[in-house]
C-alpha cells in the first residue's frame, strides 16, 4: 500500500493532500497515535528530509497553534525538537488548508526501542537518561509538562549517541486535569485525575523509561486490569 493509500483510508481533505504533494514526496509513515500520524516526505524545493505530523481531523482547530507554540518557546534547546521552517507552504513550520492541520519537523533518524531496549550498556543508559533529563529540565523551566514521555517520544540515534525530545500534542502550561497520557508510563496522580498534576509526571514517566532499559523490556505486563490504579499497585507495590 503507497503512502497516499494510507493517508485516504482516514477522512482526510483531498485538496489537503494535492497541496502538500505539490512541495513534498511522502516517503513512508514512521509513527501513529491518538492525536496524528508522521509521515517521513522529502521537501523539493527546499531540498531536505523532513517529518510531517498530520493532526487528525477531529482536533480543534487550533490545536496545531498549542503544540507549535510550546516548540517555538524552547527553540535551541538540546534535546528537543524543532519545527522545520519550508517556503512557500509552511514558513512557519505549520501547513493549514482548510480544516486540515499538519506541523512540519526536522527529520531526526533514529532506531527503534525494540532494537536497542535489548542491549543497551549501563554506560549508554545512563547518557540515555542523563539527555532524557536534560531535555526536561529545559521544559520544566518554562512551566511546561510534556505529559507523554515514553520509549517512542525520546528519540535514540544510537551510532551517533543522538536525542531528541518529540510529541508535545499532550503538553499543558497550566496545571493539567484529567488521565491524558500512555498506560503504563502515567504517574499516579494522573491515573487519578488529580486537579494537582505538576511536572513531576514528566519525571514518573522517565523512571519508567530507566525501568523499561533496565529490564531489557518496551513494556510490562501492567495492562491486565482494567483498573489502571490496580494495574499500578501490583507493579510498584
Amino acid at each position: 500500500m503507497s503512502v497516499r493509500d494510507e493517508l485516504l483510508i482516514y477522512p482526510v481533505d483531498q485538496r489537503f493532500l494535492n497541496e502538500v504533494e505539490k512541495q513534498f514526496d511522502l516517503t513512508r509513515m514512521v509513527g501513529s497515535g491518538t492525536f496524528g500520524e508522521v509521515y517521513e516526505a522529502y521537501d523539493r524545493v527546499n531540498h531536505r528530509k523532513v517529518a510531517i505530523k498530520r493532526l487528525f481531523p477531529y482536533q480543534t482547530l487550533d490545536a496545531h497553534k498549542k503544540e507549535a507554540g510550546f516548540i517555538s518557546s524552547l527553540n535551541g534547546k538540546p534535546n528537543i525538537v524543532q519545527l522545520q521552517y519550508s517556503p512557500p507552504l509552511a514558513p512557519d513550520g505549520i501547513i493549514l488548508v482548510e480544516e486540515q492541520q499538519a506541523l512540519l519537523f526536522e527529520f531526526f533518524e533514529h532506531d527503534n526501542p525494540s532494537d536497542y531496549v535489548k542491549d543497551l550498556t549501563i554506560k549508554e543508559i545512563s547518557h540515555y537518561m542523563k539527555n532524557l533529563f536534560v531535555a526536561l529540565r529545559s521544559v520544566h523551566s518554562l512551566g511546561i509538562i510534556h505529559r507523554d514521555v515514553k520509549l517512542n517520544n525520546f528519540l535514540y540515534d544510537r551510532k551517533n549517541k543522538k536525542y531528541l525530545l518529540v510529541d508535545f500534542g499532550l503538553a499543558e502550561k497550566k496545571i493539567p486535569k484529567g488521565t491524558m497520557g500512555t498506560r503504563g508510563y502515567r504517574a499516579p496522580e494522573v491515573v487519578m485525575g488529580s486537579q494537582h498534576q505538576t511536572t513531576a509526571v514528566d519525571v514518573w514517566s522517565a523512571g519508567v523509561i530507566l525501568l523499561n532499559l533496565l529490564c531489557r523490556k518496551t513494556h510490562f505486563q501492567w495492562f491486565r486490569h482494567d483498573n489502571d490504579n490496580l494495574a499500578t499497585m501490583e507493579i510498584y507495590g
